[in-house]
């Protein structure tokens, strides 16, 4: 845990109680802040008052006795009255961050990569992280999906933290100048202007990464380009690039010098990365450690021994001869489609509430997929538009999908939700309590 210091003796106030925000109160309360905590859930307030964190409703006082407002990001996104507390801390001249911000003022000496996009943002952090530990450097992810940004360890001069950069997180962390700011994609929902503050106030040496994939974020590498204030540097898995890396045909190419591309490894022998969207992250991920001064071999030897990434493409084990894999990650139908790169002969599992993007991608791969089990609202309408491109089921619940997939004549049993409402824990519970033959017990 990061001991947040320059707050000791300050009044802070803390508004969302979810395990990250939790968390971060922990930390505020270690460094001694005068801390005032509170969330509108009382399941999350009696869950804190059981950690040893005093809760107290402060959101009709003036706020004025604070000299900061922290926020939570999941309370940013699921409770109206956070933004509401925001905008009123605002108007009385009080600070509002996160805790991405907490970070960057304790652990001042340390660099920072920020990583941004609609989607795609924890397998980069994560796969960044990994290829500077490996070849060397000091790396800690800070504040992956879910979690604080202050469970981590504190890093020297020679350290490096992976930031995980929602757009609530970009407009809200004003004290770092980001030494790699990375671009993965934006969608309709993500506003230019909210791209580009990752990309604040870099100069030389500090880089750049942007894919020019989408149009949006073409236009955005087309402007810092011009601008020549930092270094830039272009991605893509679409098309042959110079000056940067793309994927061409499943093979990673390095074209930083600016001379012909040559050719660093082939990511489609490596199962894990044999869909569009996972060499998408790792090409973006190759990138960042290229601007920090990783070697494209040192590079190449970490990609290859990246062990995965809870909920992408994690590999539980087999039953019976049959390979179960959590990718509860794919929470859009895009990505759903990538997961099954690889694979043939394919059970999908998948639903929940409500279906992300579009059916086209799916409809493409449907003669890898052998049967869908199906379940929640965001199933029925699945099946209804897959009907004719392939053989679906309903089911009631994830439980019932688990149980009906076992025993069917498939190499591979994969659970991708295509909506943002996946458990991958629970998958893994219910594979865990499955009977048959472990692959380790043959």
């Amino acid at each position: 845990m990061i001991d947040v210091f320059p707050f000791a003796g300050y009044p802070v106030a803390l508004y969302g109680l979810d395990e990250a925000g939790l968390y971060t109160a922990r930390a505020l309360h270690a460094g001694q802040a005068e801390l005032s905590t509170w969330d509108s859930d009382p399941d999350n307030r009696a869950h804190a008052a059981g950690g040893g964190i005093t809760t107290k409703d402060f959101t009709a006082d003036d706020l004025r006795q604070f000299t900061t407002l922290v926020v939570s990001a999941h309370a940013w996104e699921t409770d109206p009255a956070a933004k509401d507390l925001a905008a009123r801390a605002l108007e009385q001249n009080v600070e509002v961050i996160c805790d991405v911000e907490l970070l960057a003022r304790t652990q001042r000496e340390a660099a920072y990569v920020g990583i941004s996009g609609a989607y795609g943002k924890s397998l980069t952090a994560a796969i960044v992280t990994y290829l500077l530990q490996v070849t060397g450097r000091e790396g800690e992810m800070a504040g992956l999906s879910g979690t604080s940004a202050l469970n981590t360890d504190p890093l020297g001069v020679e350290g490096v933290y992976v930031a995980e950069m929602t757009p609530f997180r970009v407009a809200h962390t004003v004290s770092i100048t980001f030494d790699v700011a990375v671009l993965l994609n934006m969608d309709s929902a993500m506003k230019r202007a909210e791209a580009l503050q990752i990309f604040h106030r870099q100069t030389e040496p500090r880089a750049a990464i942007i894919s020019i994939d989408d149009k949006a974020s073409q236009a955005i590498f087309k402007k810092l380009s011009k601008a020549a204030e930092q270094r830039v540097f272009p991605i893509s898995t679409k098309q042959v690039i110079k000056g940067g890396a793309f994927v061409q045909d499943g093979a990673l190419y390095d074209s930083f010098d600016g001379g012909e591309p040559v050719v660093v490894m082939d990511l489609s022998s490596i199962r894990q990365f044999a869909g569009p969207h996972a060499q998408a992250n790792v090409v973006a991920a190759f990138a960042t450690v290229r601007a920090l001064g990783v070697e494209p071999h040192a590079a190449m030897a970490a990609i290859q021994s990246f062990p995965g990434l809870v909920d992408h493409r994690e590999e539980i084990g087999k039953i019976d001869g049959v390979l179960y894999i959590n990718d509860a990650a794919s929470t859009s139908l895009d990505c759903v489609a990538s997961s099954f790169q690889g694979y043939d002969d394919i059970c999908w599992i998948g639903g929940g509430d409500q279906i992300g993007g579009s059916i086209d991608g799916l409809k493409a791969v449907s003669d890898r997929i052998k049967g869908a089990y199906l379940f929640g609202q965001a199933g029925k309408d699945l099946a209804e538009a897959l009907e004719g491109s392939i053989r679906t089921r309903p089911c009631d619940n994830l439980e019932k999908a688990v149980q009906a997939a076992q025993g069917g004549a498939w190499d591979v049993v994969i659970f991708a939700p295509g909506c943002g409402s996946g458990d991958g824990d629970a998958f893994c519970s219910l594979v865990e309590a499955l009977p048959g033959i472990r692959d380790d017990e043959e």
